[in-house]
């Protein structure tokens, strides 16, 4: 059947997949909490392009969390561990853009918490980087087909 999507979504993960992905859905009108292992955001990409993209998220409200030492997922929550203090997000959506080498990276674990799950770029497998925008762009069409309802879990 189908399930509601809400409005609010956590990306854990801060280069430029996670980034763009957050961006896109504030400009659909989602409120955004990006988090991440590191300090910094998008570190991957050219300096000058890395602050662009960081101030058009925090000039459009997304919030941004670094220093995350520890996470758990719960039914309608989720609890952090960031910069030594805890905290407990309550958000609709989850999104892992955390790469190849995250911790996890399989999916499976979260699947009974969540209406569906989407593997991009290196979680799904090692490429390159036109697969993973291309991966990217398929998991946002995705995403957005199920929250408009065009889509069934």
């Amino acid at each position: 059947g189908k399930k509601e999507s809400g409005k609010k979504v956590f990306i854990l993960g801060g280069e430029l997949t996670a980034c763009e992905t957050g961006e896109f859905l504030m400009e659909r009108g989602h409120e955004v909490i990006i988090g991440r292992r590191g300090t910094k955001f998008a570190t991957k990409i050219e300096p000058v392009q890395r602050k662009l993209i960081v101030k058009r998220l925090t000039d459009a409200g997304a919030r941004m969390i670094g220093g995350i030492e520890q996470y758990s997922i719960l039914e309608n929550e989720l609890l952090i561990k960031a910069n030594g203090e805890n905290e407990s997000l309550k958000v609709d959506n989850i999104i892992l853009a955390t790469g190849y080498n995250a911790t996890g990276s399989s999916l499976d674990w979260v699947s009974d918490l969540v209406p569906f799950t989407i593997k991009i770029g290196d979680a799904r497998e090692a490429g390159y980087i036109l697969t993973c925008v291309r991966d990217g762009w398929d998991a946002v069409d995705t995403i957005f087909d199920f929250v408009t309802g065009q889509l069934t879990s």
